[in-house]
């Protein structure tokens, strides 16, 4: 029995000893486990916000460029990422959307909300504001652009020039083009008197062809004491409603100027066509609506 006990004793310290052992053991793993797992929370903390500040920084070198483009209605695209730039371990990236029409470009006095995205990781943060284009710094260079004053002073370039009352795109009134010889003719007018060399221009009409679609060219023909050459700034596809085309220039030019032609073009036939409510006048700025700022929620 001695024996017996004896071996009774020796094998509950065996298992008290083996139990000790095991819990140590499991105390020791949870203990990493719970390490890892705040290490890893502490990452994923740590890139929210890097991700945070990045958002908001972004945001305002967004704002910069777009201030620095006189074009940037028509360089950017409604809802639309531009391409991912990554500094370090930071992705950015950044688009605009036009919340009334879905076109930036077709009109320049519509609101545009600008949002800012930065991706660290997994962590991602977006921030937006609201843009609403500032006062025009000038007017309209182009006489009677909206067409409401008889021809004056549109001229023609072998063709037809008539104000037509029939649908037109704004008012009572737009131009009929018609009896083209060629792709290149079309309305004129002479704007020397009106522009600065390289100050930079927005231009922009609306335009209805007749009879097919067809890219139409806005073009400014210089005509200085050394040359006369023209400077295409602007091709948009153009169909039988009326669909607003337009473009930046910043015209320079040698010599003494003598004629600067403000004309618009086909791009290769002689079918007839409308114009109304044309413009050209230095670009709008933006700045941002005051009390728009917001975080966006991730879907």
């Amino acid at each position: 029995m001695r024996n017996i006990d004896s071996y009774h004793r020796k094998g509950s310290v065996y298992v008290y000893v083996l139990s000790v052992a095991l819990l140590i053991t499991g105390i020791g793993l949870s203990s990493l486990w719970a390490m890892r797992v705040q290490r890893r929370v502490a990452g994923v903390g740590e890139a929210v916000v890097q991700a945070r500040v990045a958002a908001g920084s972004f945001l305002d070198v967004a704002l910069l460029r777009i201030a620095n483009n006189p074009s940037w209605r028509s360089a950017y695209t409604h809802d639309v990422w531009v391409a991912n730039e990554t500094v370090h371990n930071v992705s950015y990236t950044f688009k605009l959307v036009d919340e009334q029409d879905a076109d930036l470009a077709n009109d320049d006095t519509q609101l545009a909300r600008l949002y800012a995205k930065a991706t660290v990781g997994d962590a991602v943060r977006i921030y937006s504001v609201l843009l609403r284009p500032d006062d025009a710094t000038g007017g309209n260079l182009l006489s009677n652009g909206d067409m409401e004053n008889g021809l004056t002073p549109w001229s023609s370039m072998e063709c037809d020039l008539d104000i037509d009352a029939n649908e037109p795109h704004g008012g009572a009134a737009c131009l009929w083009v018609n009896n083209r010889g060629g792709q290149w003719d079309g309305p004129r007018q002479d704007i020397a008197g009106q522009i600065i060399e390289g100050t930079t221009y927005d231009v922009r009409l609306w335009v209805k062809l007749k009879d097919f679609s067809e890219n139409v060219r806005l073009v400014l023909w210089m005509d200085t004491s050394l040359d006369y050459y023209p400077v295409y700034y602007a091709q948009q596809s153009v169909g039988t409603t009326w669909t607003q085309v337009g473009g930046i220039v910043a015209p320079t030019w040698e010599g003494e100027l003598l004629a600067a032609y403000w004309e618009v073009e086909t791009a290769w036939s002689s079918q007839e066509y409308k114009i109304d409510d044309a413009i050209m006048r230095p670009p709008r700025s933006a700045s941002v609506v005051p009390g728009s700022w917001r975080r966006e929620v991730l879907p």
